[in-house]
């Protein structure tokens, strides 16, 4: 376990559920929880819940009560504020702005201090951040009024590693999240290179491992909490089984040559005009 701010403690590994729905989503999520897995990346994007929408940044505590009726729950205990751009609101059904004029220029340290009067509500336990910049993170931690961001949850693998902001996150006790911890599979192209490096390859026999749990390993040994995501049993079962070995000095520089700016998966393109946006 991480211990956060406030003696929070967190899972040192979670699994993401982007676009996991229905029965495929449940069946997948009763076999990561057979399997070990107590943290859960869910989203109201992703049609499975706690995250905060752009489409909801002036809606924040109806956005959170919904999230708990839909989950069952009373409260949520990790809610995280998942992109810092506003996007105009027209329905709960429609999630995406239409057109570049749909992306706001709100300041979205309002949609902050509602999400802080959610902890004091009880409907929430933590705050979080996710896909915010540096100084983008140390406005919201420097103004927060009450309550500091714990986490932010960002993109992070071998290929692009965002190493300057894993300073600030440590400097502010803010914890990392990892999602895309294995990139995205183009197995036609042999891609993301780490994953098919024959180096790599000899590492992961070294440890009777994979390529992939050669990846996660690294991510948490740079002390972020990866959350790759698989709807496959024996995925599913040998992502959390990275605990029983660990990388020397070496293995991990050598890791960390994959990184490329280029490798970056998501970059909310549609909001590149926004004063908010954060890439």
């Amino acid at each position: 376990m991480f211990r956060l701010l406030n003696n929070l403690t967190i899972p040192f590994i979670g699994m993401g559920t982007g676009k996991l729905k229905g029965e495929l989503g449940v069946t997948a999520i009763k076999e990561a929880i057979d399997a070990g897995y107590r943290l859960f990346d869910t989203a109201f994007l992703y049609d499975n819940e706690n995250i905060l929408w752009g489409i909801h940044h002036d809606q924040v505590e109806r956005a959170c009560r919904d999230s708990c009726k839909r989950l069952c729950t009373e409260y949520i205990d990790l809610y995280f504020f998942h992109f810092p751009v506003s996007f105009r609101y027209r329905s709960d059904e429609e999630k995406w702005p239409l057109s570049p004029d749909d992306c706001l220029d709100n300041d979205y340290m309002n949609a902050w201090w509602d999400m802080e009067k959610l902890v004091d509500m009880g409907l929430v336990r933590y705050i979080g951040l996710s896909n915010f910049n540096a100084q983008q993170i140390q406005g919201v931690y420097d103004i927060s009024k009450k309550h500091k961001p714990v986490c932010n949850e960002l993109e992070h693998n071998p290929g692009y590693s965002n190493d300057e902001l894993l300073k600030l996150h440590k400097k502010l006790n803010i914890q990392m999240l990892a999602y895309c911890p294995l990139g995205r599979a183009k197995e036609e192209k042999l891609e993301p290179k780490f994953l098919y490096d024959e180096k790599v390859k000899k590492i992961a026999k070294k440890y009777h491992k994979s390529s992939s749990q050669i990846a996660l390993r690294y991510s948490i040994q740079c002390d972020l909490i990866p959350i790759p995501k698989s709807t496959k049993n024996n995925h599913i079962r040998e992502n959390i089984n990275v605990f029983d070995f660990q990388l020397n000095d070496d293995e991990m520089q050598y890791m960390k040559t994959f990184h490329n700016d280029a490798n970056q998966i998501c970059k909310f393109h549609f909001a590149e005009g926004n004063i908010h946006y954060p890439f």
